[in-house]
C-alpha cells in the first residue's frame, strides 16, 4: 500500500520534531528503575572517603532536609545491581539537594549537580558508595539584597540505578543536534529542506520500525560534510570557577573536586574529550587535599586529554594590583605548572576579568607568555570592541598575539545556535579561519556535561555548521597566529566599559592589597640587604606572597563577593601582616637598644627631613615618627631630625632643641594654612576656598569653585550594585551640606593642620587639613564613619588647568585618558582606575591627586575626582559600612609631572621611612643610587629580592617617564656580576660589564628591566 506524502508547512513540521524530542525521547531511555537506599552523618571535619565510612551514620528518606548554609554532609548510598546488569554501563542518579561528589578509592571520583545528573557506576553487584554533599545559600544574589537561608536549604530527592537503552540514548543526542541545526537554518537553503524531510522520515520510521531504522534515515542525511570554506572552531571543554565569589574558599576547594573529578571520568568515558583548567592555586588545593585527583588529572595531561593553561596563580584582577604583583602571578603560576605538569603555559587565560592594564603585553612576553585570550569585552555598554583576532600594544610598544572568543561566552553549551552565532560574530573573516570555542558550565564549575560531548562529536564536520574539532587551546593558537593574514593592531588598555565600581567597593580589601604589597617590597628588599643568604625568610615571603595574590581574584579584589569571602580575606591579610612584620621591623636591629636607625626603600625626593618621637626617656620604650612633622598634641617625649637617604639607612641628625629647623614660613589659623610653596584658605563648609602656589603666584582653584568637594551621589546601578557605577549617578551630585566644625590640631614647628568635621545622614568624615614645613602639596588625613545605602563619596577638585587629557598612574607606567566626552569611547571612559597618583597639566604648571589605598578616578573638563566610599548592597548588603582611615595629597607643581617628580611624591606617600631601635649607632649609608640626565629615563626601582632556587639577588626596575637614554646604578653592596633575565628570573642576552660598584644601562621608554646580581656567595 502506498501513501501518500503531504506537504505540510514547515513550522508544523518542526512543531511536531519539537513533540517527539519531548514526548518520546527525553526521560524515556531511563528502563527500569532500582531504588537506593541513603544514610547521612553531618559530622563536620570528614576529610575524605576513608574518615567518613568510619562515621556514624543515620537513614534518610527522600524529602530529608539538611543545612545549614556552607556544611557538609556525608551520605552512605547502598543497594543491589540486578544480576543481568553485571557488565552494563550502570547509571546512578543520585539527588542529594546539593553539589555532590562520588568518591572511590578514597579519591573524589565523579561530581554530581543540576546540571550532572548521574553517576556512571563502576562497582559490584553490591552497591556501597560514599558522596559528599556541600551546602551553598540558594538565595545569595548579584542582583538585589541577598535573603537569609532557610536552617535547611538542602532536600534529599530520588536516588535509583538505571540502565539506560544504549540505542535510544544515541538516537536521542542525534536528534537533538539536528534539531538544534533545523531551527538555525534559513527557510531558503536546501540543506533546511533535506534535513527537515529527513527528520520527519526519522520520526515516521521511529513509530514503525523502530530505533535502528529511525536512525540510520536521520544520520543519512545528517552526515553530509561541511562546505570547503567553512569556518574553524577548536572545541575545549572548560569549567571557570570563581576561586570566590557568591560562595567562600572553602566551598570553592570542594567545587574544585567535585569539577575536576567529573572531567576526569569523563575522560575515561570519551577518549576525544578535552579539558582547559587554568589557576596553579586551584591545583595546589586539590594537591594537598586530594591528592588520588592529583594523580589521576598528572595522567591525564600526560594523556594528552588535559590542559593545565591560564598563567597564573589566578585568574586575577588586572586594574588594581601592582606590576609587581601581576608580575609574580606569573612567576608563581608558570613555575607551579613546569614542576608538577612539566609543561610551560604560554596564555595568558583571563576570560572574566574587568578591565585590562596596558602594562600588560610586556610583562606577558617577559613571562614567557605568547597569547591572550578573554571574552568580557564583549559585555561593554557602549562601543562594540572591532576585534577578535589582533595584535594588542601595550605602552612600551610591545605586542602580544590576542583572541576574543567570539561565542561571548566562557560558559557556552555545545549547542549549533551557539556556534552558528560564534562564527557569524566573528569579525576577522578574511584575517583568519579559526575561532577558540569553550563549553561547560562555569563561574560555580561543574564543567562540561554528557550531552555537550556527545553534541561535540557529532557536529565535527556536517553541511550547515563550521568544522568543530576537540582540540587544546594551545594547538588554536599556535595555527591561528601561523595562518592569521595582516591582523589589526589595538594601541593601550583594552578599558572594559562595564563594572567601573570595581576600583572602590570593598575599601578596607583594596587598602590591605596595598598596604600588603608595599610590606612585602620593604621585606624583601630589607631581607635582601641585611639576611645572610641562608637567613633568608623565603617560605614566609613566598607563603605571604600567594595569600596576596589568591586575594587578587577578580571577584575579590574588586569587591564582587559576598561578605564571607571578605571575612576570609581580612584573615588572610591579618596573616601576611604576621609573616612580614617581623621581617620588616627586625632585620636592621642588632639588638633592642637605645640608638634609632631609619631606613627607606625609596629613591631621594621630597621628605627625606622629617622627625621621630623619642618616647619613654633614655631606654625609647617607643618610637613615633612622622615625615614632615609631629603632633603637639602628643607630646610624650623629644623630638628629632632624621634623614636618609635612598634606599638606604639613616640615623637621627640631632633634636630639635638643638637643631636648627630648616627655614620655613608654616603658619595655621582655623581658616588659613601658609607655607613657602603654598597658601591655603578654608571655608565655612571645610573646604579649600583658595590654594596659591606662591611660586608662580597662581590660584589653583577653578573660579568660583572650591577644591576637597567632599560630594554625595546616589548610586542605584541599573544592574550588579558591588560592580557597577552608571553614568547617570554624576547627575545627582550634592556637596555634604552645612557648615563644618574647624579647629586648629597642630601649629607646628614644623607641621600645622586644621581639623574638619561633617555630620551626614547615619555617616561622619573627620579630616585633617595638613600643611608641612617645605612640603609643597596639601595632605587630607581622612576617617569616615559611613553608614550610608546606595550612595557613593567621591572628593572634587576643580582646578585652573586647561587639558583635553589627564594621566593616571598604573602598573609600570601611566596613560592618559581623554577629560571629554567628544565620543562614544570618551564618554565611557566616565570612571577610570589610577594607582597612587593622578594628574591634569597644561603647558608650565598642573595638579596632581596622590592617595595612598584608592583607585577610582573620574576628570571631566577642569575637575578631577577621587572615588572614596561605595555602600552597594549585594551581593555583600555590609560592604563598605564601617570605619575607613586614608590619606590624600593635593600637589600643585611647576611644569609637567614629570618635571614636578609627581611618581617620586607618590612613592613618599606610599612607602614611608621606617625606624628601629639597635643597640649600636649605625652609619649612613646608600644601597642603591641610580643616575640619569634630566630629561633622560625615569627609573623607579619595584623590587630587591633572592632570586628563586639561588643566592643571587634579583633588582626590577621599570622607566616611569616615557623617556629612553642611558642610566647608571651604583650599588651599595657587593656585585660582582650582572645579568638581564625574563620574569621567571631565566637569562636574557649577554651579561653587563660592573665596573667599580656600577652597571650602564640603555633604558627603552616604559621598560621593564630585570637584573639578576651575583653577588659571589656560594
Amino acid at each position: 500500500m502506498v501513501v501518500e506524502r503531504m506537504h505540510k508547512h514547515p513550522d508544523v513540521t518542526v512543531k511536531r520534531l519539537r513533540r517527539f524530542l519531548s514526548d518520546r525521547l527525553v526521560g524515556h531511555f531511563y528502563g527500569r528503575k532500582v531504588p537506593l537506599s541513603l544514610a547521612v552523618s553531618q559530622q563536620q571535619g570528614i576529610r575524605d572517603e576513608r574518615a567518613a565510612r568510619a562515621a556514624r551514620f543515620l537513614p534518610v528518606e527522600p524529602g530529608f532536609r539538611w543545612g545549614p548554609v556552607w556544611s557538609t554532609a556525608w551520605f552512605r548510598i547502598t543497594g543491589n545491581v540486578p544480576e543481568e546488569w553485571n557488565g552494563e554501563n550502570v547509571l546512578a542518579a543520585i539527588d542529594l539537594g546539593a553539589e555532590t561528589t562520588v568518591w572511590w578509592n578514597n579519591a573524589p571520583r565523579e561530581g554530581l549537580d543540576r546540571n550532572h545528573r548521574y553517576h556512571h557506576y563502576e562497582g559490584g553487584p553490591e552497591v556501597d558508595l560514599i558522596a559528599e554533599a556541600y551546602a551553598i545559600n540558594p538565595l545569595v544574589s548579584d542582583w538585589g539584597r541577598p535573603k537569609d537561608p532557610p536552617a535547611t536549604p538542602c532536600e534529599v530527592g530520588e536516588c535509583f540505578l538505571f540502565l539506560p537503552d544504549a540505542r535510544l540514548w544515541s538516537y536521542y543526542h542525534d536528534f537533538r543536534v539536528a534539531l538544534g541545526l533545523l531551527e538555525e537554518l534559513p527557510r531558503d537553503e536546501p540543506r533546511f529542506g533535506r534535513l527537515l524531510y529527513a527528520m520527519n522520515e526519522s520520526v515516521n520510521a521511529f513509530s514503525r520500525e523502530g530505533i535502528d531504522a529511525a536512525t540510520e534515515v536521520l544520520r543519512e542525511e545528517w552526515y553530509q560534510p561541511a562546505c570547503a570554506s567553512a569556518h574553524k572552531v577548536s572545541a575545549i571543554g572548560h569549567a571557570h570557577i570563581d576561586t570566590a565569589w557568591l560562595w567562600p574558599l572553602h566551598i570553592t576547594m570542594k567545587k574544585c573536586a567535585h569539577t575536576f573529578s567529573t572531567a576526569t571520568r569523563y575522560m575515561e568515558l570519551y577518549p576525544d574529550y578535552k579539558f582547559l583548567c587554568s589557576q596553579a592555586a586551584q591545583y595546589e588545593w586539590i594537591r594537598e587535599q586530594y591528592p588520588g585527583l592529583f594523580e589521576r588529572i598528572k595522567e591525564m595531561v600526560k594523556r594528552g586529554q588535559w590542559e593545565p593553561t591560564g598563567s597564573m596563580w589566578v585568574e586575577a584582577d588586572c586594574n588594581v594590583p601592582s606590576g609587581e604583583s601581576l608580575v609574580r602571578q606569573f612567576l608563581y603560576g608558570k613555575r607551579y605548572f613546569l614542576e608538577h605538569f612539566g609543561v610551560e603555559t604560554k596564555d595568558m587565560w583571563l576570560p572574566d576579568v574587568f578591565g585590562y592594564s596596558a602594562a600588560l603585553p610586556q610583562i606577558l612576553k617577559l613571562a614567557g607568555v605568547d597569547y591572550f585570550l578573554t571574552q568580557k569585552i564583549c559585555w561593554n555598554d557602549t562601543n562594540v570592541f572591532p576585534h577578535h583576532t589582533f595584535r594588542w600594544k601595550g605602552i612600551d610598544g610591545t605586542e602580544v598575539l590576542s583572541h576574543f572568543m567570539p561565542a561571548n561566552d566562557y560558559c557556552c553549551n555545545m549547542t549549533p545556535k551557539q556556534l552558528l552565532f560564534s562564527v557569524h560574530n566573528f569579525k576577522e573573516h578574511g584575517r583568519s579561519d579559526r575561532s577558540l570555542y569553550v563549553y561547560g558550565y562555569g563561574d560555580g564549575g561543574g564543567g562540561p556535561t554528557v550531552d555537550m560531548i556527545e553534541a561535540g562529536l557529532r557536529m565535527r564536520d556536517v553541511e550547515g555548521l563550521p568544522r568543530v574539532e576537540m582540540e587544546f587551546a594551545r594547538d588554536f593558537l599556535r595555527k591561528t597566529f601561523e595562518e592569521a593574514r595582516d591582523l589589526a593592531t589595538w594601541w593601550g588598555e583594552l578599558y572594559f566599559e562595564l563594572h567601573r565600581g570595581t576600583y572602590t567597593t570593598q575599601a578596607t580589601n583594596k587598602k590591605h592589597n596595598r598596604k600588603c604589597e608595599l610590606l612585602l617590597r620593604d621585606a624583601e628588599m630589607l631581607a635582601s640587604l641585611f639576611c645572610g643568604a641562608s637567613a633568608y625568610p623565603r617560605d614566609a615571603l613566598e607563603e605571604a606572597w600567594k595569600l596576596v595574590l589568591l586575594n587578587q581574584f577578580h571577584d575579590i579584589l574588586p569587591g564582587s563577593s559576598i561578605e564571607e569571602v571578605y571575612r576570609d580575606s581580612d584573615r588572610d591579610y591579618t596573616r601576611v601582616y604576621d609573616l612580614l612584620r617581623p621581617v620588616v621591623d627586625g632585620v636592621v636591629q642588632e639588638s633592642r637598644g637605645e640608638h634609632v636607625a631609619l631606613y627607606s626603600t625609596r629613591e631621594a625626593g621630597f621628605g627625606d627631613l622629617g622627625t621621630v618621637r623619642l618616647a619613654g626617656g633614655k631606654k625609647y620604650q617607643s618610637i613615633e615618627w612622622a615625615e614632615g612633622g609631629v603632633s603637639p598634641l602628643q607630646q610624650l617625649g623629644e623630638e628629632a631630625l632624621f634623614a636618609v637617604p635612598p634606599f638606604g639607612i639613616g640615623r637621627l641628625s640631632g633634636k630639635l632643641s638643638e637643631t636648627v629647623v630648616p627655614a620655613s614660613i608654616l603658619s595655621v589659623d582655623e581658616r588659613t594654612l601658609e607655607n613657602e610653596h603654598l597658601a591655603v584658605r578654608i571655608d565655612d563648609a571645610g573646604s579649600i576656598a583658595s590654594l596659591v602656589l606662591k611660586a608662580s603666584d597662581q590660584q589653583v582653584v577653578a573660579e568660583g569653585r572650591v577644591c576637597n568637594e567632599i560630594q554625595l551621589l546616589e548610586d542605584v546601578p541599573n544592574n550588579w550594585e558591588a560592580w557597577d557605577i552608571d553614568l547617570f549617578s554624576h547627575e545627582t551630585v550634592r556637596s555634604l551640606p552645612g557648615r563644618a566644625e574647624i579647629e586648629v590640631v597642630e601649629h607646628g614647628p614644623v607641621r600645622a593642620a586644621v581639623r574638619v568635621t561633617k555630620t551626614f545622614g547615619s555617616s561622619r568624615i573627620v579630616q585633617d587639613i595638613r600643611l608641612a614645613a617645605s612640603a609643597p602639596f596639601v595632605e587630607f588625613a581622612t576617617t569616615v564613619d559611613w553608614h550610608e545605602d546606595r550612595k557613593m563619596l567621591k572628593a572634587a577638585f576643580p582646578v585652573r588647568v586647561n587639558s583635553p587629557r589627564a594621566t593616571y598612574e598604573i602598573q609600570f607606567g601611566h596613560v592618559e585618558r581623554p577629560t571629554h566626552y567628544n565620543t562614544s569611547w570618551d564618554q565611557a571612559r566616565f570612571e577610570v582606575c589610577g594607582h597612587k597618583w593622578a594628574d591634569l597639566s597644561e603647558g608650565g604648571w598642573g595638579v596632581a591627586l596622590i592617595n595612598d589605598c584608592k583607585y577610582g578616578h573620574d576628570t571631566y573638563l577642569d575637575t578631577i575626582r577621587l572615588t572614596l566610599l561605595r555602600a552597594p548592597q549585594a551581593p555583600d548588603p555590609t560592604a563598605d559600612r564601617g570605619t575607613h582611615h586614608f590619606t590624600y595629597w593635593l600637589y600643585p607643581h611647576l611644569g609637567d609631572f614629570r618635571q614636578a617628580g609627581v611618581v617620586t611624591v607618590a612613592n613618599r606617600l606610599n612607602s614611608p621611612v621606617r625606624c628601629v631601635r639597635t643597640a649600636s649607632p649605625v652609619d649612613t649609608h646608600s644601597f642603591l643610587e641610580i643616575t640619569a640626565p634630566p630629561d633622560g629615563p625615569k627609573l623607579v626601582v619595584e623590587t630587591l629580592k633572592r632570586a628563586e632556587g639561588s643566592n643571587d639577588l634579583i633588582l626590577r626596575l621599570y622607566e616611569a617617564h616615557n623617556a629612553r637614554g642611558k642610566a647608571g646604578i651604583r650599588f651599595g653592596f657587593p656585585v660582582v656580576q650582572a645579568q638581564r633575565c625574563d620574569l621567571l628570573e631565566r637569562a636574557v642576552g649577554e651579561a653587563i660589564e660592573v665596573r667599580d660598584g656600577t652597571i650602564t644601562l640603555d633604558v627603552r621608554p616604559f621598560e621593564i628591566i630585570t637584573l639578576k646580581l651575583g653577588q659571589g656567595l656560594a
